[in-house]
């Protein structure tokens, strides 16, 4: 039994809509997504249900890390709101400093954020070299096919 299904990541993927949700009511951000997964299955085998998920993967993998990204964003803008109020009563030289380090968030916070952030980018990148290795491996026993079908047209003549 074959299972000839034509994937279509927009609509059957999961999980990249799953990550999308950590992004309610924003237009702008669900246009981006879309066309970010319709340029991923854009040269994809769409026939191939574990390129469908490693892209879906993928896809997934990115938003989260733009939500990680938005996150460490607040957070940084959050800390120097909080210092520029603390610092007010200073001079201007404790004002610059105390500013300045609200550029990092609290350790604790920020430690958890570059783990997550690395373990995203570790993720993406062993999709993509799967993805690499499989495109290779399907080139070359196209090679092959295509030897064997050589070779067989020149016996017959």
């Amino acid at each position: 039994m074959t299972f000839n299904k034509r994937w279509d990541l927009i609509a059957d993927g999961v999980l990249w809509r799953q990550a999308l949700k950590a992004f309610p009511d924003d237009p702008e951000m669900v246009a981006m997504a879309e066309t970010l997964v319709m340029g991923l299955q854009e040269n994809a085998d769409r026939t191939d249900s574990i390129e469908f998920v490693v892209y879906d993967l993928i896809a997934a993998n990115y938003l989260r890390s733009i939500g990680i990204a938005q996150y460490q964003t607040a957070l940084v803008c959050r800390e120097k709101e909080r210092l520029r109020e603390f610092a007010a009563g200073r001079n201007a030289i404790n004002q610059e400093l105390f500013v300045a380090c609200g550029n990092v968030p609290p350790g604790g916070v920020m430690d958890t954020c570059v783990k997550v952030e690395t373990m995203l980018d570790n993720q993406k990148l062993k999709n993509l070299n799967f993805l690499s290795k499989r495109d290779k491996s399907k080139r070359e026993k196209g090679a092959k096919s295509g030897q064997s079908s050589l070779r067989m047209q020149e016996s017959n003549e």
